[in-house]
């Protein structure tokens, strides 16, 4: 199999884009990061509370976990990698498992947040912006998807483990002995009866997690694409409401591009992930993980 075409392509394309992944996470992960903290704050502010302000704020505080474990993991990992028992300690081992856990949460929870702005939109224009979702509703359905979406990653809490090795496994170096050193890996329990919670992991992963909020957000930015188009046209015909709907239309289509660029980034993972689920581990180990 190594010597096959698509394993070589499949390796070969793995190296491009973690190159390119290592590249967007040291130089654009840190601009990301102060960009979302400043969008917090200026959520936070008194003159801009509000509803739709609040699940935005949610949004870039899970896009700030997302790019903040990420960043810090690829400086760590890439620019101060040091074969060392003081840098592989227990506190970097729990943070590596960590992470693995909450970057796909935060990741899911932000494109269901997606989906209740895109209601809480249609709803607003459907009453002519006499109605909007209160806080305390917005809050209870942000809850309950954050809950939605961890039991949904129930199965991938099991893929991962934190084990003792010998230092001399990790770094080849026989400098340090056999002293034991911590590290966040796969576990074995995930190949269990014909790779069950791995497939599970990935099915969940797949549909609900990307591909279920997707179609959501397909559906809703056609129906606001609907609204949209109707309310130019009936501008167009009363020139005098010009002023009322133009920061309407201007609002609806801000959220309609978010939702779109929302879709385009996780449609590709939920296709990866429902593959992965219904493929044997040959795809897992050949095509997804390097992808």
């Amino acid at each position: 199999p190594n010597k096959h075409f698509s394993d070589s392509f499949h390796r070969h394309l793995a190296a491009l884009t973690g190159i390119i992944f290592f590249a967007f996470t040291i130089f654009v992960g840190p601009i990301n990061i102060l960009g979302n903290i400043f969008v917090m704050f200026i959520m936070t502010r008194k003159e801009l509370r509000s509803s739709h302000n609040f699940v935005f704020f949610l949004m870039a505080l899970d896009q700030t976990i997302v790019i903040g474990s990420l960043t810090i993991t690829s400086f760590r990992t890439m620019l101060l990698l040091d074969c060392t028992p003081s840098y592989f300690s227990l506190f970097w081992a729990v943070f590596d498992l960590t992470t693995q856990q909450l970057v796909p949460i935060c990741k899911a929870h932000a494109t269901w947040l997606a989906v209740i702005i895109a209601l809480m939109r249609l709803m607003s224009i459907r009453s002519h912006g006499s109605s909007e979702l209160q806080s305390n509703l917005v809050l209870l359905l942000s809850g309950a998807t954050m809950l939605f979406v961890i039991l949904a990653n129930t199965p991938n809490f099991f893929s991962v483990m934190i084990v003792w090795v010998p230092i001399k496994v990790v770094c080849n170096t026989t400098d340090f002995g056999d002293i034991l050193i911590p590290g966040a890996i796969e576990s074995p329990m995930v190949y269990m009866n014909d790779c069950l919670i791995l497939r599970l992991g990935s099915l969940m992963l797949g549909l609900q997690h990307s591909a279920l909020p997707c179609l959501l957000l397909v559906v809703l930015s056609g129906i606001l694409l609907r609204f949209l188009q109707k309310t130019r046209k009936d501008r167009e015909a009363k020139i005098l409401h010009r002023n009322l709907s133009n920061d309407g239309d201007k609002t609806t289509a801000l959220l309609v591009l978010i939702m779109v660029s929302t879709i385009i980034s996780e449609i590709p993972q939920a296709v990866l992930g429902l593959l992965e689920g219904f493929r044997s581990s040959k795809m897992r180990s050949q095509v997804t993980e390097k992808l």
